[in-house]
């Protein structure tokens, strides 16, 4: 029986953020009610507070479970000089990629949220700074593993080279997000080449 709750539950969920996402594009977020959400789902609005404190957590819910995808592992081998840029860029896609299918409508909603910072919206951008954070402190740690391999200098280098990238990966993102004739294609070329210029001075050999 407690298989079955679990799957009804699931599925319950599952019909709230599809219902709010089909109401989000249409109305955009901040003209939605969850009464209206709830109607779109078939259940009683008190229903959808049983699965969501308030409407922020649905939508950082929705976007959270698009972007939802496997842990990248890098290579546990000694790193090939000639592979970490490639591996770094396959890394990064893995985590970036699931935005080709999202909606641009959707991710405009959840931008045009975020900047408003009221007390609602604080729980999408921490919950996209955590998640941020997450995917940073991975890549730091193969960094640093690459450190241990002696491929680079020093730890000061590393937090540098996240800082500026996470920065140039922010902007680029905001345009493709803003952008209806930008491609996640043309975002992520352009991604890379500005990316290859930080790690050619981050792994580059210091006398």
């Amino acid at each position: 029986m407690s298989g079955l709750r679990k799957k009804k539950k699931e599925e319950t969920r599952n019909k709230i953020l599809f219902a709010a996402e089909k109401i989000f594009l249409v109305k955009g977020y901040t003209h939605t009610k969850t009464s209206e959400i709830a109607k779109e789902a078939g259940i009683a609005e008190g229903t959808v507070f049983n699965y969501f404190s308030n409407k922020s957590e649905i939508l950082f819910s929705l976007i959270s479970k698009m972007f939802c995808v496997e842990k990248y592992e890098f290579s546990s081998s000694k790193s090939d000089p000639n592979q970490i840029k490639p591996e770094i860029f396959a890394f990064l896609d893995h985590y970036l990629s699931p935005a080709k299918h999202i909606n641009k409508s959707l991710l405009r909603e959840v931008f045009s949220a975020v900047f408003k910072y009221t007390p609602e919206s604080k729980v999408i951008f921490e919950g996209l700074l955590e998640f941020d954070r997450i995917i940073i402190q991975k890549l730091r740690y193969h960094l640093l593993e690459l450190k241990s391999q002696q491929l680079i200098s020093k730890d000061e280098s590393i937090d540098q080279f996240l800082d500026l990238s996470y920065g140039i990966i922010m902007y680029l993102f905001s345009k493709f997000v803003l952008k209806d004739d930008m491609t996640f294609e043309t975002f992520f070329k352009d991604l890379c080449v500005k990316l290859d210029i930080l790690m050619t001075i981050l792994l580059e050999k210091k006398e």
